[in-house]
């Protein structure tokens, strides 16, 4: 079976997509399988990537930055085309970026395409330019008047439905594709993120003084990062050296860092960036809590990281977060927007190393049961291998 992956960003780009695309695409090549990656990229390249059995994925670059955007999608639909030939099936990340594209191509060759979902580009897209307040859940069962918005969730439904199977990281996003886009439940398929975390050198896995409190996450609104950074000043008077280390970047980084300014923050709060991945477990591993204050999750695979570096977890209690956190067993769960219970609980973690030993210990035993990479992996293949028989018969 060969293996064509689709994927508008690959590394040295950051973000969880990039770093699954790499992973999953040296899991599933073996003796029996080919695997080859189209993706958006700074220049047009061919590279040859070796895994650890000194197996070759093939990675073709689509330069990403162009004057004429339709240029760049032409290019990507030839670049397809010319190489899904010798490919049995497609997998795209994403049904808006790549996703019509790629079921183009797949529809033109009559093979299979496989679409994986994290999350909901039209509302996420509408909550970033301030077009909605709403819940994803009433976001689907409302008209929407502008334009933009409209189309991107018509694209999106259209790859959706014509896709020949979704994969979805969790039950609460296979609801929304069932509730919100009238997707038949039989071509949805529920695979549970996992994770490889880098090989972190010893001398940085020792917690620094602190307290340390990170959180990983992109800088938008439903993020809420305000709120975990407006709930420092009580807790300076307990803890003089606590600091709050944000990683990743957004349109919400300058309103964010004038907010710190203004609660004269600067000594607690340190903005990273986007970093390599390497680079920010490196940092989660040396801090003493993670906090996601999330209104929004499809699941949460950065949670999954902290619970695999011992670091205990506070998170709100919403869809798709509660399908990864037990409260008061694997971490801890906030009501969302409610800033009083985030201070409340984090002050209680702090305070208490028995109840972060705890959860920290359940946490790991969370994951050997339920998020297992071996598992994710037989998972993904079963399905393609399905695929590849329907194809051949």
């Amino acid at each position: 079976m060969n293996i064509l992956i689709v994927t508008p960003i690959f590394p040295p780009d950051i973000g969880g997509p990039a770093i699954f695309a790499r992973n999953i695409s040296f899991e599933l090549i073996d003796e029996r399988n080919k695997v080859s990656i189209i993706t958006l990229a700074d220049n047009e390249k061919k590279e040859v990537l070796r895994t650890n059995k000194n197996r070759e994925v093939i990675l073709y670059g689509v330069k990403r930055k162009n004057h004429f955007p339709f240029l760049r999608h032409f290019r990507l639909f030839m670049k397809i085309i010319a190489k899904s030939k010798d490919f049995h099936l497609i997998f795209s990340q994403g049904s808006v970026v790549m996703g019509p594209i790629s079921l183009i191509c797949t529809k033109l060759l009559q093979k299979p395409l496989v679409i994986k979902f994290v999350g909901d580009v039209a509302w996420e897209t509408a909550t970033r330019e301030k077009k909605t307040s709403k819940t994803l859940e009433k976001f689907l069962s409302s008209p929407i008047s502008d334009f933009k918005i409209r189309l991107i969730k018509l694209i999106q439904k259209v790859v959706l439905k014509k896709s020949t199977k979704i994969i979805v990281p969790s039950n609460y996003l296979k609801w929304i594709l069932i509730k919100g886009y009238n997707i038949p439940k039989n071509d949805i398929v529920v695979i549970h993120n996992s994770f490889i975390l880098p090989k972190i050198p010893k001398e940085s896995q020792k917690k620094e003084e602190g307290p340390f409190i990170t959180t990983i996450c992109r800088l938008v609104s439903w993020k809420r990062v305000d709120q975990i950074i407006q709930m420092l000043p009580p807790l300076i008077k307990s803890y003089p050296n606590i600091q709050l280390k944000i990683i990743g970047d957004g349109p919400l980084l300058s309103s964010l860092i004038s907010l710190v300014k203004n609660l004269k923050l600067e000594k607690h709060v340190r903005f990273y960036g986007n970093l390599s991945h390497y680079e920010a477990m490196k940092i989660l591993n040396s801090s003493h809590l993670f906090i996601l204050n999330s209104i929004y999750e499809g699941l949460p695979h950065v949670v999954l990281e902290a619970m695999a570096l011992d670091i205990p977890v506070i998170a709100t209690r919403i869809n798709g977060t509660r399908e990864v956190i037990t409260h008061d067993k694997t971490g801890i769960l906030i009501d969302p927007k409610n800033s009083n219970s985030l201070l409340k609980q984090t002050k209680m973690l702090l305070a208490n190393e028995k109840l972060r030993q705890f959860i920290t210990l359940n946490a790991k035993k969370n994951l050997e049961a339920r998020f297992s990479r071996t598992e994710m992996i037989q998972k993904y293949k079963r399905l393609f291998n399905s695929l590849f028989v329907k194809e051949k018969n």
